[in-house]
């Protein structure tokens, strides 16, 4: 008895089905037949996530999320990714093609980087060469605001000066979202000093309203430091200089 290996190898999907004969040197019968069955199958990949959800997100702000790749067979995996929309809010970081070595684990850093405070849906779509594809949905909820300014506007600091002189200092804002938005400058720490005097609002400079002329002397309070223009409508992706 003599054990024989046959190896197959295919080159297209689907089922697979040849004949084999074997032929005895010195015999008069016919060469023994026998048919070969197989089913070639691609690579196998598995996802972490079926889906990914960022729930609420900052906006204008870089947001990860990480999906994690496995190739469960033991034959290499090409795979490519790509986002479904050509103007999407999300991206992979980093990575278009790849090619997963047999049992091999591979993580995507999804990122989300939103520009209005809607619901943001797209999808990662996930291509592998002579295998299964697939489809991973991608939701984000944006929150907060879509200005941007490359100053940091926590503090603005004018330094040293000379008193009893006018100095002025520039600020660029932009409106990075999808929508109109208006700004309007409001001087809390004059409002509060002014309302402490007794006097009454009526605007964010040094106006005043009161009962008479010399309660309005009296009362007034000159503010130190103003913003012009005071309100501005900025359009999407526009920016005004203050």
């Amino acid at each position: 008895r003599l054990r024989v290996s046959v190896t197959l190898k295919c080159h297209k999907l689907g089922t697979v089905r040849l004949p084999l004969s074997t032929t005895i040197v010195g015999s008069s019968q016919p060469p023994l037949q026998l048919t070969m069955t197989a089913h070639a199958r691609g690579p196998e990949l598995s996802l972490s996530a079926t889906e990914l959800s960022w729930g609420a997100t900052e906006c204008l702000a870089d947001a990860a999320r990480t999906l994690t790749l496995h190739n469960e067979s033991c034959i290499p995996a090409p795979i490519k990714l790509f986002v479904k929309n050509a103007r999407s809010k999300f991206r992979v970081l980093n990575l278009r093609e790849a090619v997963l070595a047999p049992y091999e684990s591979l993580e995507l850093e999804v990122v989300a980087c939103l520009d209005d405070t809607t619901l943001h849906r797209d999808q990662l779509h996930v291509v592998v060469a002579e295998g299964d594809n697939f489809m991973v949905p991608l939701a984000a909820k944006g929150v907060g605001t879509t200005m941007y300014s490359s100053h940091d506007l926590s503090l603005v600091d004018f330094g040293p000066q000379f008193t009893s002189s006018t100095f002025e200092r520039k600020i660029t804002l932009e409106n990075k979202g999808r929508r109109s938005q208006v700004l309007k400058w409001v001087n809390e720490t004059w409002q509060l000093a002014q309302l402490a005097r007794g006097g009454s609002i009526t605007t964010t400079t040094n106006e005043v309203s009161s009962s008479s002329s010399n309660n309005n002397k009296k009362h007034a309070v000159t503010p130190i430091f103003a913003v012009l223009p005071e309100e501005v409508e900025l359009r999407p992706r526009t920016a005004a200089v203050f």
